[in-house]
């Protein structure tokens, strides 16, 4: 009985853990719209580690794909029978970009869909999705499907590798292209009368990004004299998170760590730096190290060891 516990509580977990994982990141439901113009909608399930500003949480439509009236839809006569090219300008687009600390990953697309009955007559209409990580160059998401369906069958996006741990501050663009058995044919995502059906859903995960120290290393130490002396570092990777200071902490005792001995302030970002150690006691041994600080924490170089020059020697 407790082997069999254990299985259930295993499974139980493992579910919980896959519907955590892996789930609707956005999706959008028409119901009750469409009957006056909708040239944008915003999505009505939206991840709350998306970036929702700017618009990024919107449907919208290329140039040539306008409104057109339907129920509970959003949809287009401007979708014609020219075939699927990413250089159409009739397409409906979404934007979706994963908050500062997170990564973002796309795992399914679904979607229904309304329209002209003679615009889907057999042998149907022709779906297509592209992507794009940089707004402009777009690549379309496996083969065209041609279907009389109104429900389409899942687009798989978990082989896609440029849509997986796509970091924060890159926007990725989802474009729907179609082509149908007329030129003038409504056709578009449709959601049902009652609220509760997506026209479009995203699946996928938003996910805390790794966090990375910056990398740094410590230059040599030049210009020793009795008082001072000349050494600094390079920011070879600033991590997952940007430099925002960095210079050099010394001490008498080993591996100096700020704040706790003197250091200097050099500046952020990556490269190399130089920095003046001053205030130094004559004749004395130093340690000193580079350090580098973002948000993933604080990174120091190899600790390096000189000595201020001491009293001249006397002689005879």
């Amino acid at each position: 009985m407790k082997k069999i516990g254990l299985l259930y509580l295993s499974v139980f977990v493992l579910l919980c853990f896959s519907n955590i994982t892996w789930g609707q990141i956005a999706a959008w439901d028409f119901t009750g719209v469409g009957t006056t113009s909708l040239p944008t909608y915003a999505a009505t399930t939206f991840n709350s580690n998306l970036v929702s500003s700017s618009s990024l949480n919107l449907i919208t439509r290329g140039s040539t794909a306008a409104w057109s009236t339907a129920g509970n839809s959003f949809r287009t006569v401007g979708f014609k029978n020219e075939g699927i090219s990413t250089s159409n300008t009739d397409y409906f687009q979404i934007t979706l970009q994963a908050n500062t600390g997170y990564t973002l990953s796309l795992s399914t697309i679904d979607a229904k869909f309304g329209g002209t009955a003679t615009f889907y007559a057999s042998p149907g209409v022709t779906s297509q999705f592209a992507y794009s990580l940089n707004g402009t160059t777009f690549t379309l998401i496996g083969s065209p499907v041609q279907s009389t369906s109104l429900t389409m069958g899942q687009v798989n996006l978990a082989g896609v590798s440029a849509l997986q741990s796509v970091a924060a501050g890159t926007t990725v663009t989802l474009r729907y292209y179609a082509s149908g058995q007329t030129i003038t044919g409504g056709w578009g995502f449709l959601s049902a009368a009652t609220a509760g059906t997506n026209g479009l859903a995203i699946g996928g995960t938003v996910t805390l990004a790794s966090v990375t120290p910056p990398t740094v290393t410590t230059t040599a130490v030049t210009g020793i004299t009795s008082i001072a002396a000349s050494s600094g570092g390079n920011v070879t990777d600033q991590g997952s998170a940007s430099v925002t200071a960095r210079g050099v902490v010394w001490s008498t005792s080993a591996s100096p760590t700020v704040p706790s001995a003197n250091s200097t302030s050099n500046g952020s970002g990556s490269g190399v730096f130089t920095s003046s150690i001053t205030g130094l006691t004559m004749g004395t041994l130093y340690h000193v190290r580079a350090y580098a600080t973002s948000t993933a924490g604080t990174s120091y170089g190899a600790d390096v060891q000189f000595t201020t020059l001491g009293p001249p020697t006397l002689t005879t």
